[in-house]
């Protein structure tokens, strides 16, 4: 009744308020009485609502031009928001591989755990359905070429679509790309529209953005984790991991179901676990086996732990050698079942590195102890001279041996007592600054102490001899140092 009149300004209709005072009854309240304004607002096609009042109107309202837009969207182009939303939600995810429709979207060899989050397809069917087509992802290498198969079936995930939201999910994504159409259809005057109208079609555009966004990070409640199939025949099954709505608790969507699966696959491993898994520690288990190797069965097989990637691997490895439960050689070549170091190449054993630093190429190996210990200690190059055994060794020199492999430690007998130091030590570049600082300790604790050294330098393009001279003779020249350089060509 407040619609008709002669007015024909925005004062035409009635305030919310207004309406609401005007239908109060016994028994019904003001909010019930507002949540139906609130839900006739969306339903009815004649309803208008500008300048802050309602009124009914002869010509169709924003909810009829929604409505007949939202129809004319084809369910193909909703689904494909829907993904381009996901990925959006994804785009800093180096490890989800999203809608992978054959095998060969799915990279194999990867030492990462990947989690596939599946396609909205995958909402309608039935549980075992789902696990024959995961199966197939899992056991094949690429859809196309026959005979590819996996090898790391153990560094892959599968995100499973809930169907309601799902449903949702698409709805959503019909109801924002219409809404896109028709604000832009009202900026190009092709559809008459109210300044108010207008700022409303923004707010629902708005509105309706977010609640994809929100249904698209609630969508993946499941995944299906590959394992060791129990029935004779089936060498893959599955174990399944309800994550419920916490995955839609905002921030990264990946990230939080990374962290929702922390207890299946593992951010860290311990050394002594580590150990054993490899198996060179144990007294059946292989003298040695390739790091390649060794690195690779935690993604292959399915009986071992599922690994977010292989830096906690290195890690373990690092403290391993350092604990000297493992040795570890960057460059050898088998011999007869033996292995034979690399020229040049010292076994590290006893000794912390960084874990960058097992880069685990091929002919890196992993060794057990006792391989390790006889590799590290050399045959042949240096002597050092210590105290009586049992008696204390220098700081910096006590740990001369496990920093430098090359230089081996012999105590003198016993009941005498040495008074003298005397090192004969090879080293390359990469061990130059801990015998420097050896050095300066042993320095510190002396008397007296001579020093003589012989550098062999090499440069294959040739020594600058102007920089020879400024950068090494001068120097020496200016300390009162002794020395003699003899450039040469081999």
């Amino acid at each position: 009744m407040y619609s008709f009149g002669a007015r024909k300004d925005e004062m035409r209709g009635v305030t919310q308020g207004e309406l609401v005072a005007g239908c109060l009854r016994q028994g019904i309240e003001a909010p019930v009485i507002e949540s139906a304004v609130g839900e006739l607002r969306e339903l009815l096609l004649y309803l208008h609502s500008s300048g802050g009042r309602l009124r009914m109107d002869t010509i169709p309202s924003l909810t009829k031009l929604i409505e007949e837009s939202v129809a004319a969207v084809a369910t193909d182009d909703a689904t494909a928001r829907v993904q381009e939303t996901l990925a959006g939600l994804l785009k800093n995810a180096s490890t989800a591989v999203l809608w992978p429709d054959h095998p060969g979207r799915i990279p194999d060899g990867r030492r990462e755990f990947l989690l596939a989050y599946l396609s909205l397809e995958w909402a309608e069917r039935a549980p075992s359905e789902c696990e024959a087509e995961a199966r197939t992802l899992v056991t094949s290498k690429s859809g196309v070429e026959r005979g590819g198969v996996r090898r790391f079936r153990n560094g892959l995930g599968f995100a499973v679509p809930q169907k309601s939201y799902a449903d949702q999910s698409r709805a959503l994504a019909r109801r924002v790309l219409a809404l896109e159409v028709l604000r832009r259809k009202a900026k190009a005057g092709q559809v008459q529209v109210s300044g108010g109208q207008l700022d409303e079609l923004d707010e629902k555009l708005r509105t309706a953005i977010k609640d994809l966004e929100g249904t698209c990070r609630g969508m993946y409640a499941q995944v299906l984790l590959p394992v060791r199939g129990k029935e004779a025949g089936e060498p893959v099954g599955f174990r399944t991991v309800e994550l419920g709505t916490l995955a839609a608790t905002g921030g990264d969507l990946h990230a939080r179901v990374l962290d929702l699966l922390k207890k299946q696959v593992f951010g860290e491993i311990t050394a002594d676990r580590f150990v054993e898994l490899v198996g060179t520690g144990g007294p059946d288990g292989p003298a040695f086996v390739g790091m390649t190797e060794a690195l690779d069965a935690f993604f292959v097989f399915l009986e071992r732990p599922k690994m977010r990637s292989d830096a906690p691997l290195l890690l373990a490895l690092a403290e391993a050698v350092a604990a000297r439960k493992l040795g570890y050689v960057p460059s050898a070549r088998v011999d007869s079942d033996r292995l034979v170091p690399g020229e040049g190449v010292r076994a590290r054993f006893g000794t912390r590195h960084d874990p960058d630093e097992f880069v685990g190429e091929d002919g890196a190996y992993i060794m057990s102890a006792p391989l390790a210990a006889s590799l590290a200690t050399p045959t042949k190059g240096a002597d050092v001279v210590v105290g009586a055994a049992g008696s204390p060794s220098p700081s910096g020199v006590a740990d001369l041996q496990s920093q430098l492999p090359m230089v081996d430690v012999k105590p003198v007998p016993k009941g005498t007592s040495a008074t003298r130091y005397v090192l004969r030590a090879a080293v390359d570049r990469r061990n130059f600054i801990k015998l420097s600082q050896a050095l300066g300790q042993l320095y510190s604790l002396s008397a007296s102490m001579d020093v003589r050294i012989e550098v062999d330098a090499r440069q294959p393009s040739g020594f600058d001899p102007v920089k020879l001279r400024n950068t090494v003779q001068e120097p020496l020249t200016e300390a009162n140092i002794d020395h003699e350089g003899v450039p040469s060509r081999d």
